[in-house]
């Protein structure tokens, strides 16, 4: 894998564009294709790089071009840009790309003369935007950096921020909905429209000016406070984890001269500024893991390209942290390093993925980054948003083990809303199985449709985020939260689980089945269904139906355009009675060798369900 600096100069592609734009062509480039950007530069066709002071054009730029390494540095550099003013063509390349990227058009650009999207040879990509009219060539950057990554819903922090650092590429990579990136002059000007809350900075300021629009000076906290910068999930995350792998382990360490990935087959000499980037991971993917080999003088670096590795779910083992890495790790990353996990057996390799993971995105994620600095300015908001839990049964029997599954979910901040399908039930005891939760009971005839019955349950919720559980399957602690985490990393409308463990009642056995998670899918299991009310209204609902109520959402999904995505299912454990579903394919299907990598007797989840004994089916844990 060649950095970008070592490859070859600008093919003919971007000659092409450029030699087309007549003059005043501005080519904006961040530190890594600086060469590129160099060499492109002649009559009419300006350089500059992102983070210094960009040229005015004599009257409007023709072309607009930014080439960055890869999708991560375009989402850092963006939020860089002043406002370029208006032109006819845009275009961004990508030295290293998996493939072109491919933004919408939005309705309040001029009408699209042409556009192009696409791979180039040299493994580099290119897309261009020609307008029938002058369009702002930052706002197309814009669209093409949300396009790069993840379109996370607004902005969680609810805060407005401003940066005024010395080095504004260390603050978190570009969302527009996340981030006001300023210079230290705007942040003291007490006219602005869009003040920020925040001011985040690495250097001293004076005082800052009260803000009339807000009421009080801005909150300025030092980069110091808020640990590492933060990784971007939006590029880094577990999505295309295999379960399947080809590769032994690689190892990282240091030669000498810089940070390398070593394996059989595979050498990677890694850029320390850019630390881990898509590329690697995806070179990363077939491979068991990595061992990392400590350098205590490099371990900084080291840290940093370790943190984005777990956070792209690589599994990862190694010596003992030196102390430096250590502070930068954070405790969590730190002690699940240190564990002797065997990565050729798969699932004790997924399960140690999958508590890296946890671990590195609510440290380094930037959305942790961001829930530190809300902290910082007094906000109580959670690190992730609210959630309704809507849990509907007709079998009282079942309850207190309904109850106990949403009791033990952690680090969420959840209501749970029973649905009582045909009977009546003690609120007070309800509300005392789940001593700190919100609690509402919802009693509905028996007469009514099972769709009808979870429809009730989502008028009564008071969250948006609605998440459907089911009364007799088993559920870790952390289902909760990482159905949340899918959501925010994948940007999908639904997100649910690979139904990866059952639990057959009949033959007192559990199976392990062959599903792919961590990928957009047509399928979930029902009972571990999350999305938005307004998307849920936007489908009808859940259809007044007394069968297959679930297919039916993932059905209407679907045929609006709407993207589910598939989580691991490693804490959930789905149960298949002998009776009681709405579903029944027969025994059969869930024992179809083609589909079952493993089985048990007796009840056998996997170790991150982490489940109460007094759950355990009546043939008891083996």
């Amino acid at each position: 894998m060649t950095p970008p600096n070592d490859r070859p100069g600008p093919d003919q592609a971007l000659r092409r564009l450029v030699g087309q734009g007549g003059a005043e062509v501005l080519v904006l480039h961040d530190a890594s294709t600086a060469g590129v950007a160099t060499a492109l530069a002649g009559e009419g066709v300006i350089a500059a790089e992102v983070a210094t002071e960009v040229p005015a054009p004599t009257r409007r730029w023709s072309t607009v071009l930014l080439t960055v390494a890869d999708v991560a540095s375009l989402r850092r550099a963006v939020p860089l840009l002043p406002g370029l003013g208006r032109t006819r063509t845009v275009a961004c390349w990508l030295a290293e790309a998996e493939g072109p990227l491919l933004a919408a058009v939005r309705a309040e650009w001029p009408p699209l003369a042409s556009t192009s999207a696409r791979a180039l040879p040299t493994g580099s990509a290119l897309t261009s935007f020609r307008f029938s009219r002058p369009v702002a060539a930052k706002a197309v950057l814009d669209e093409l950096a949300r396009a790069g990554g993840t379109r996370r819903r607004g902005n969680p922090s609810g805060l407005v921020m401003a940066t005024a650092a010395a080095t504004p590429r260390a603050f978190a990579p570009a969302d527009t909905a996340l981030l006001v990136s300023v210079d230290a002059t705007e942040v003291a000007d007490p006219t602005l429209a869009v003040p920020p809350d925040v001011v985040v900075t690495d250097r001293p300021l004076e005082a800052l000016p009260l803000q009339p629009v807000i009421g009080r000076r801005p909150l300025v906290v030092a980069e110091v406070d808020l640990g590492p910068p933060p990784l971007d999930e939006g590029v880094l995350n577990p999505a295309g984890f295999l379960r399947d792998t080809v590769g032994g382990p690689v190892d990282l360490g240091h030669d000498g001269t810089g940070l390398t990935l070593r394996g059989a087959d595979l050498a990677i000499d890694l850029d320390a500024a850019r630390g881990t980037t898509a590329a690697v991971v995806r070179a990363l993917r077939a491979r068991r893991g990595v061992r990392v080999r400590w350098s205590p003088v490099v371990a900084p670096e080291t840290a940093r390209v370790v943190a984005g590795l777990a956070i792209a779910g690589v599994p990862l083992v190694g010596d003992a942290v030196p102390p430096a890495a250590a502070d930068l790790l954070g405790p969590a990353l730190t002690q699940l390093l240190s564990l002797d996990v065997d990565l050729d057996l798969p699932l004790p390799r997924e399960e140690h993925s999958v508590r890296l993971r946890r671990a590195a995105l609510a440290t380094h994620s930037t959305l942790a980054w961001l829930h530190r600095i809300s902290r910082s300015a007094g906000s109580a908001a959670g690190l992730l948003p609210q959630v309704s839990v809507v849990l509907a049964t007709k079998r009282p029997q079942q309850l207190d083990f309904a109850l106990r599954q949403v009791a033990r979910q952690r680090g969420v901040d959840a209501e749970l809303v029973l649905v009582c399908h045909g009977f009546t039930v003690d609120e007070g005891l309800v509300r005392s199985r789940l001593p700190g939760k919100s609690v509402v009971v919802v009693e509905v005839p028996e007469s009514l449709p099972f769709g009808d019955v979870l429809n009730a349950g989502v008028r009564a919720a008071g969250h948006d985020l609605l998440v459907k559980m089911d009364d007799d399957d088993w559920y870790g602690p952390d289902f909760l939260s990482d159905l949340l985490w899918a959501r925010h990393y994948s940007g999908a409308d639904l997100v649910g689980m690979t139904p990866d463990f059952v639990y057959l009642e009949e033959l007192d056995t559990t199976l392990r089945r062959h599903d792919d998670s961590e990928r957009p899918a047509k399928f979930v299991a029902g009972g571990t269904m999350l999305l938005e009310r307004s998307f849920l209204t936007a489908v009808g609902g859940f259809r007044p139906v007394t069968r297959f109520v679930d297919a039916q959402l993932l059905a209407a999904t679907h045929a609006v355009g709407g993207t589910v995505y598939r989580t691991h299912g490693l804490g959930y454990t789905y149960r298949r009675s002998r009776q009681g579903h709405t579903w029944d394919p027969g025994l059969d299907y869930f024992l179809d060798p083609s589909r079952v990598t493993d089985r048990w007797p007796g009840f056998s989840p996997s170790r991150l369900l982490t489940y109460d004994p007094a759950d355990a089916p009546k043939g008891g844990p083996p």
